[in-house]
């Protein structure tokens, strides 16, 4: 948490329309680990805490709030001397890994409380949307882990999850085998979603009539979604 608190810099991310379309919404999964060798430090809470935080310092725009204005134009604003910390939390079960790979992993044989937020992104008891949430439960008799990772979707897409995840499974990696946190290699994400509209080219298919009217169209309805905070929709 210290290296995080000290490397994170103050910021702002602008997002643009698209965002703002599944910003209602998680993306989250869940993942499992079986402990087949029987290590007693089996996926250690305290090696998953270390590189969970510092893949934020990748991955600013979980560190922020999201801010709309009342025509639907929407910012994450990055205070490092206020940061929306995401959860991470660890809990215990009593169901060992062989009962839930006996049930083919099926989400309704998943640990009570498996999941820390739902599919629908909702602001905390502070008033606040958490951009991320991690809960690693360990099973019983350190069978395994379930680990559930859940971010919201106007911050990144399923490709952005999926390199959010993996960065987190590398720097994880990286510090188990006993590489220096210092010696880490770069990762280099880029959070300006100008730079996907740069890249379009000028020659572009033609909207069909029904899309187009989507995107386009106006009404009450389009100005009030437009209005409401994601907080309290």
């Amino acid at each position: 948490m210290d290296k995080l608190l000290l490397g994170v810099q103050s910021q702002t991310i602008d997002l643009c329309s698209f965002d703002l379309v599944p910003s209602f919404v998680n993306i989250s999964y869940y993942f499992h680990y079986s402990n087949d060798a029987n290590e007693p430090s089996f996926m250690s809470i305290e090696n998953l805490r270390e590189s969970f935080y510092l893949t934020l310092l990748d991955f600013p725009i979980l560190l922020g709030r999201l801010e709309i204005d009342g025509s639907g134009h929407a910012k994450v604003v990055v205070d490092k001397n206020n940061l929306n910390i995401p959860e991470f939390k660890e809990s215990l079960s009593n169901m060992h890994f062989r009962d839930l790979q006996a049930s083919g992993f099926s989400w309704d044989a998943l640990p009570e409380g498996a999941n820390t937020v739902g599919a629908v992104t909702t602001a905390d008891s502070s008033g606040d949307i958490k951009p991320a949430s991690a809960h690693i439960v360990r099973l019983l008799d350190n069978s395994g882990i379930v680990l559930f990772v859940s971010v919201a979707h106007y911050a990144v897409d399923g490709i952005g999850y999926c390199e959010f995840v993996n960065r987190w499974a590398e720097i994880c990696r990286w510090i188990r085998t006993g590489h220096l946190v210092n010696e880490l290699p770069a990762c280099h994400c880029s959070f300006e979603r100008r730079t996907i509209l740069d890249k379009l080219p000028d020659d572009r298919k033609a909207l069909d009539d029904p899309t187009r009217e989507l995107i386009t169209g106006t009404g009450p309805l389009v100005r009030w979604l437009a209005w409401i905070s994601p907080k309290t929709r």
